[in-house]
Protein backbone atom coordinates (compact mmCIF):
# COMPACT_ATOMS: atom_id res chain seq x y z
CA UNK A 1 0.00 0.00 0.00
CA UNK A 2 1.03 3.40 -0.68
CA UNK A 3 1.51 5.57 2.20
CA UNK A 4 1.37 9.67 2.58
CA UNK A 5 4.73 9.43 4.54
CA UNK A 6 6.59 6.96 1.29
CA UNK A 7 5.54 10.05 -0.73
CA UNK A 8 6.46 12.99 1.56
CA UNK A 9 10.20 11.08 1.27
CA UNK A 10 9.65 10.59 -2.09
CA UNK A 11 9.11 14.32 -2.51
CA UNK A 12 12.10 15.14 -0.26
CA UNK A 13 14.20 12.84 -1.94
CA UNK A 14 13.59 14.74 -5.65
CA UNK A 15 14.72 17.72 -3.94
CA UNK A 16 17.75 16.50 -1.95
CA UNK A 17 20.93 17.59 -4.44
CA UNK A 18 22.81 14.29 -3.87
CA UNK A 19 24.99 12.34 -6.66
CA UNK A 20 23.14 8.74 -4.92
CA UNK A 21 19.44 9.98 -5.53
CA UNK A 22 20.06 9.94 -9.68
CA UNK A 23 18.02 9.42 -12.53
CA UNK A 24 18.16 5.51 -11.61
CA UNK A 25 16.57 6.38 -8.10
CA UNK A 26 13.75 8.65 -9.81
CA UNK A 27 13.04 5.83 -12.20
CA UNK A 28 12.46 3.44 -9.47
CA UNK A 29 9.91 6.26 -7.69
CA UNK A 30 8.09 6.62 -11.16
CA UNK A 31 7.76 2.71 -11.16
CA UNK A 32 6.60 2.33 -7.66
CA UNK A 33 4.08 5.70 -8.06
CA UNK A 34 2.52 4.65 -11.10
CA UNK A 35 2.06 1.06 -10.21
CA UNK A 36 -0.99 2.38 -7.81
CA UNK A 37 -3.91 3.05 -9.80
CA UNK A 38 -6.09 6.12 -9.37
CA UNK A 39 -9.28 4.21 -6.97
CA UNK A 40 -6.89 2.49 -4.82
CA UNK A 41 -5.48 6.28 -3.90
CA UNK A 42 -7.25 7.45 -0.92
CA UNK A 43 -8.87 11.08 -1.19
CA UNK A 44 -6.83 12.35 1.80
CA UNK A 45 -3.48 12.52 -0.57
CA UNK A 46 -3.96 11.92 -3.87
CA UNK A 47 -3.54 15.71 -4.74
CA UNK A 48 0.01 15.42 -2.67
CA UNK A 49 0.41 12.01 -5.07
CA UNK A 50 -0.18 14.00 -8.16
CA UNK A 51 2.10 17.02 -6.99
CA UNK A 52 5.37 14.54 -6.48
CA UNK A 53 4.33 12.86 -9.48
CA UNK A 54 4.45 16.44 -11.23
CA UNK A 55 8.01 17.17 -9.53
CA UNK A 56 8.85 13.89 -10.33
CA UNK A 57 8.54 14.57 -14.34
CA UNK A 58 10.54 17.34 -13.99
CA UNK A 59 12.94 16.29 -12.43
CA UNK A 60 13.08 14.12 -15.69
CA UNK A 61 13.49 17.11 -18.18
CA UNK A 62 16.53 17.85 -15.65
CA UNK A 63 14.74 21.09 -14.16
CA UNK A 64 16.47 22.50 -11.01
CA UNK A 65 14.28 22.94 -7.93
CA UNK A 66 13.73 26.55 -8.13
CA UNK A 67 12.31 26.17 -11.38
CA UNK A 68 10.29 23.29 -10.63
CA UNK A 69 8.65 25.41 -7.41
CA UNK A 70 8.11 28.29 -10.13
CA UNK A 71 6.41 26.19 -12.42
CA UNK A 72 4.04 24.63 -10.19
CA UNK A 73 2.92 27.70 -8.01
CA UNK A 74 2.64 29.33 -11.12
CA UNK A 75 0.42 27.10 -12.72
CA UNK A 76 -1.93 27.02 -9.40
CA UNK A 77 -2.84 23.99 -9.67
CA UNK A 78 -1.68 22.86 -6.32
CA UNK A 79 -2.65 25.73 -4.14
CA UNK A 80 -3.20 24.09 -1.25
CA UNK A 81 0.26 22.43 -1.20
CA UNK A 82 2.19 25.57 -1.47
CA UNK A 83 3.59 25.73 1.72
CA UNK A 84 4.58 21.57 1.66
CA UNK A 85 6.10 22.57 -1.72
CA UNK A 86 8.44 25.23 -0.78
CA UNK A 87 9.61 23.57 2.63
CA UNK A 88 11.04 20.76 0.64
CA UNK A 89 14.16 22.24 -0.11
CA UNK A 90 14.56 22.65 3.60
CA UNK A 91 13.99 18.77 4.43
CA UNK A 92 16.62 17.69 2.57
CA UNK A 93 18.21 14.05 3.78
CA UNK A 94 21.26 13.67 5.75
CA UNK A 95 23.99 12.41 4.11
CA UNK A 96 24.17 9.22 6.74
CA UNK A 97 20.52 8.47 5.88
CA UNK A 98 20.97 8.63 2.55
CA UNK A 99 21.91 4.74 2.01
CA UNK A 100 18.72 3.61 3.65
CA UNK A 101 16.44 5.30 2.05
CA UNK A 102 17.62 4.15 -1.62
CA UNK A 103 17.37 0.92 0.39
CA UNK A 104 13.52 1.29 1.13
CA UNK A 105 13.14 2.20 -2.58
CA UNK A 106 14.49 -0.65 -3.54
CA UNK A 107 12.38 -2.72 -1.25
CA UNK A 108 9.63 -1.22 -2.10
CA UNK A 109 10.01 -1.67 -5.76
CA UNK A 110 10.58 -5.26 -4.90
CA UNK A 111 7.61 -5.37 -3.17
CA UNK A 112 6.27 -4.15 -6.33
CA UNK A 113 6.93 -6.49 -8.67
CA UNK A 114 5.92 -9.37 -6.53
CA UNK A 115 2.62 -8.02 -6.34
CA UNK A 116 2.30 -7.22 -10.12
CA UNK A 117 3.39 -11.40 -10.19
CA UNK A 118 0.98 -12.47 -7.72
CA UNK A 119 -1.73 -10.03 -9.46
CA UNK A 120 -0.97 -11.92 -13.06
CA UNK A 121 -1.23 -15.57 -11.47
CA UNK A 122 -4.73 -14.47 -9.70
Amino acid sequence: MLSEQFINLCCVILFTNNPKFNRDVFLDISTILNFYKEDQIPLSFKAKLNLCKTILKLKLQDRDNSRIIDYITVTNQYKELESFLVSLPERTKEDSKIDDVINQIKEKKKWRKIIHAFRAVY
